[in-house]
């Protein structure tokens, strides 16, 4: 016999729910992209593919029953967020009808220097706690002081003001700068203790700096 169904799919009057679709933009054609012509002229087929998929969007969230094998599940009491970083492009370039299913548009603004440093550091397993387990594997101790944190959040917001913007994950970039030579060197540093402070991350950084570089694309990111 089958499992029993979750939750989420027992029956309820009704069955409500809140979908997150990311990375919408992927979907868009560009702007000299016509629907028409991408067919009969023998367009690009990923413009042709990502029409596809918004018209199968376009069914979801006009409301349908999707099959299961648990039963059937109406979406017309389902919740669809849509986000997208939408660079080179614009949410018109999206299908007109599937623009209409959502209505309300909201423009996020860029990760503030506060931002950054609550993601590094109060977030569950975040990459503070990871770096510091991964290295207390080869025996040395590492430990980020307020200021350290700050600086490398300060820098990420810098190159993502200055450079592409991508967000949080420019994080991960400036912990890989700040700490690519105690990676390297971590086996022979064994049973030592690494404080990573604000002059730590400084003068790792010091080689980007912005003052002295114009294009800093072919170091990060």
């Amino acid at each position: 016999s089958p499992p029993p169904p979750p939750p989420f799919l027992l029956p309820c009057p009704p069955r409500a729910g809140i979908v997150f679709i990311d990375e919408i933009d992927k979907l868009c054609g560009s702007s000299s992209d016509h629907p028409s012509t991408s067919v009969t002229t023998g367009g690009s087929s990923s413009s042709n593919k990502g029409e596809g998929v918004q018209r199968e969007l376009l069914t979801l969230v006009e409301g349908c029953a999707v099959p299961t094998r648990y039963g059937s599940i109406r979406t017309d009491f389902i919740l669809f967020i849509a986000s997208g970083a939408f660079h080179n492009k614009s949410p018109s370039d999206l299908l007109p009808e599937l623009q209409g299913r959502f209505p309300v548009r909201v423009t996020l603004q860029p990760l503030k220097k506060e931002d950054l440093i609550q993601i590094l550091s109060t977030k569950k397993f975040n990459l503070l706690v990871q770096t510091v387990q991964l290295l207390a594997t080869e025996g040395v101790e590492v430990e980020f002081t307020d200021c350290g944190v700050e600086a490398m959040a300060a820098f990420a917001q810098l190159i993502n003001r200055t450079q592409q913007d991508v967000g949080a994950r420019r994080l991960n970039t400036v912990m890989h700068r700040v700490l690519e030579d105690l990676s390297y060197a971590a086996p022979r540093r064994r049973g030592q203790k690494v404080v990573v402070d604000a002059t730590f991350v400084e003068n790792r950084l010091k080689e980007f700096d912005l003052t002295k570089q114009d294009n800093l694309s072919r170091y990060i990111l």
